[in-house]
């Protein structure tokens, strides 16, 4: 079984690789800035660089794209149309462009993947999923090397702290957990269980006790209903790395008496409540932490940058008018992985994959993370994965009265399907 999935794992990699040569290049980038983002944020960004300008190329030269009509269409552009007018309405504008400046590139991503990616290519999406889950084994596996060699305190990332490391294997054991029954992504259960023990171990090691929640979260939604034994076999691996590592017991009972361990949150959400009503339309500008909150005395990290909640970092940024369209985006996300779910039949990868994207979807809408540089690279893809599910969606067959005899064949039976429809 391991050598025939072998063989067709390299052919999904030749395979992927092969089409038109802007869409290959275009495809080449995207995977790129996805296997390295959590290693070199240089190269990530290079890589969404070259995809949008290749995108902008494409444009011109008259190639359009199909999914124009997508849901998430709308909310997505609002929001980023939000973020620009945010600038100039700014407390400190040259601050807040800067921050734009970074933020830039990776908004458009998203139309890069939407208006390119195509849901019905399943050698480019197994790739996908199986080079993310490869990086987040390697990223294990150098946070493990720099923890025993007493580098760092905790498991990081190469390129960032143990917040992203935390939250992409968080994201990751939650897309991985649901896709247990895939041998086309993995040759057994035994490979599978050993990659979701790792990306286990390895978030357990951040010490980041939200992602501990939201990854448990999403392991007991998928647990109670199809894995319950692997459920209880990862519990145990988890309780016993608890009971043998001094670090992790601290961190699970602070995680039990959270409220006596805020970590400066109360006084970031009491500082939010002296400003909440000054600016409630426009905010007070992209990342402009530092020149409004007014409690850095009371701050018991001194070093403290932004509102540490997406939700709130939206609102205290830029106002309703970009908060609005920002829980428009994860509620049409979630509509549409609820439409693709029904659609697509079971068994299909279509639907495993949706299915593994709104998890990662939920863990980011509970965690945050979604405006961080690197972890909105995997924010944004999953939400395009989700438009493009729903662009190809099969769709239901009219019934034979509506049908008329210009739908039917000599025989009388239906020769054709509506667009979009699997044969």
């Amino acid at each position: 079984m391991t050598t025939s999935w072998t063989r067709r794992s390299l052919q999904d990699w030749r395979t992927s690789f092969r089409g038109e040569g802007l869409d290959v290049a275009i495809w080449i980038s995207v995977t790129a800035s996805l296997g390295m983002l959590i290693f070199s944020i240089a190269i990530a960004q290079a890589a969404v660089l070259i995809a949008g300008l290749l995108w902008t190329y494409a444009l011109l030269r008259g190639k359009r794209c199909p999914h124009w009509r997508s849901p998430l269409l709308l909310p997505y552009s609002l929001f980023v149309l939000a973020r620009m007018a945010a600038i100039p309405l700014s407390v400190d504008p040259s601050v807040s462009l800067d921050a734009f400046r970074t933020e830039i590139f990776f908004y458009v991503l998203f139309y890069v993947l939407l208006c390119t990616f195509d849901a019905r290519r399943e050698d480019r999406m197994r790739m996908l999923l199986l080079l993310l889950f490869a990086a987040g084994i390697v990223a294990t596996a150098i946070g493990f090397v720099k923890y025993a060699q007493g580098m760092d305190e905790r498991l990081t990332s190469t390129t960032a702290g143990y917040y992203t490391l935390g939250l992409f294997l968080a994201v990751l054991f939650a897309m991985g957990f649901s896709l247990g029954d895939r041998r086309d992504l993995f040759p057994g259960r035994g490979v599978w269980l050993v990659v979701c023990g790792i990306l286990l171990l390895g978030l357990l090691f951040t010490f980041n006790r939200m992602h501990w929640v939201v990854a448990a979260v999403a392991a007991l939604a998928v647990g109670l209903l199809r894995e319950r034994r692997i459920l209880l076999v990862l519990a145990v691996i988890g309780v016993l790395a608890v009971i043998a590592v001094e670090p992790l017991q601290q961190r699970f009972l602070q995680l039990l008496s959270a409220g006596e361990h805020m970590s400066g949150r109360d006084v970031i959400w009491r500082g939010a409540f002296m400003l909440i009503g000054e600016r409630p339309l426009t905010g007070f500008g992209l990342r402009t932490f530092h020149q409004v909150f007014p409690l850095f005395d009371e701050a018991p990290d001194k070093g403290i940058g932004s509102w540490h909640n997406d939700y709130l970092q939206v609102y205290m940024d830029s106002g309703l008018m970009a908060l609005l369209p920002f829980v428009a985006i994860l509620a049409a996300a979630a509509y549409m992985g609820w439409r693709n779910h029904r659609a697509w039949p079971s068994g299909s990868l279509q639907r495993s994959v949706n299915t593994a994207v709104m998890l990662g979807l939920g863990c980011f809408a509970l965690a945050g993370g979604m405006l961080d540089s690197l972890l909105s690279i995997l924010f944004r893809t999953l939400l395009a994965l989700t438009a493009v599910l729903y662009a190809a969606r099969p769709q239901p067959e009219r019934p034979m009265a509506a049908v008329g005899e210009a739908g039917k064949g000599a025989d009388g039976e239906k020769n054709r399907l509506r667009p979009g429809t699997m044969k």
